[in-house]
């Protein structure tokens, strides 16, 4: 099956996070189909569509919740059903992505006054066909989406340096751009990732008096692989964080309890 997508609203660099995906059904009559987990009836040039968003809380207001109240109940409501359902797609690294079904009779005036990404899959005559073209049409715009997220996040660690977080903590910094993504690459075996975050996390300790703290902290990482080692990559996290601030005392007795912890993991084997 032959399947094109087309962007009728939205700029295809930069993606809003929340899209409509639909097609056109040409049947002879009336016919029933299930769509979305339910028994629809859709009529001779009939739509169907998924409406997907990243946040709950788009999807939320396509349940007619007009107050913020009713906004944040409908979607921890989707975001719980979600983590029930989908359990295998709650982890670091991951999109979740909230759906809801439509169906519709005509798409005149559909991309009016719209803040949405829209995408048409085509006109097809077996309903089986138009369902498929939907799903591969939104999962190509998350494949899209996924990439703009991540080289955005890219250009905001490529283009800091500890310079630019003078006097500041930077712990959460490092363990939210640099650390976490590294161990979780680890774990999904993406070692280019690695390889890449590595050198970034380097780049950023050039000129600084923690350069050889954020190598001896990376080789960690290449053995950590086990919750007992998180505490150990956290104390080295927060060596950095106390030399950048010249909080040299506080570095020095980090440095001894992580030397304690290293003596244990070694007695232990």
């Amino acid at each position: 099956m032959a399947t094109k997508f087309d962007l009728l609203h939205g700029d295809s660099d930069r993606l809003e996070g929340r899209v409509l995906v639909y097609g056109r059904i040409k049947s002879d009559g009336e016919e029933k189909i299930l769509w979305g987990g339910e028994e629809v009836k859709i009529s001779e040039n009939s739509f169907i569509g998924k409406y997907s968003s990243i946040d709950a809380k788009d999807i939320a207001k396509k349940f007619d919740c007009v107050t913020d109240e009713e906004i944040s109940q409908k979607a921890k409501e989707l975001e719980d059903k979600f983590r029930e359902v989908r359990k295998d797609e709650i982890s670091v690294g991951k999109v979740p992505v909230y759906t809801i079904f439509v169906t519709f009779d005509s798409d005149v005036g559909i991309k009016d006054d719209c803040l949405d990404d829209i995408v048409y899959v085509g006109e097809y005559c077996d309903s089986e066909n138009c369902m498929q073209a939907i799903e591969l049409g939104e999962d190509a715009y998350i494949v899209r989406l996924k990439e703009q997220m991540q080289n955005t996040l890219d250009a905001k660690i490529e283009n800091k340096t500890h310079f630019d977080l003078k006097s500041k903590s930077i712990k959460d910094y490092i363990l939210n751009q640099y650390i976490i993504p590294i161990i979780t690459s680890q774990a999904q075996g993406d070692e280019k990732n690695v390889s890449r975050l590595e050198k970034l996390f380097v780049e950023f300790s050039e000129n600084s008096l923690f350069k050889n703290e954020v190598m001896d902290l990376c080789a960690r990482l290449k053995k950590t692989d086990k919750t007992s080692g998180i505490f150990v990559i956290q104390a080295c996290a927060e060596i950095i964080d106390a030399i950048h601030l010249e909080q040299y005392e506080r570095a020095a007795e980090l440095r001894d309890i992580i030397k304690k912890e290293d003596d244990n993991t070694v007695s232990k084997e």
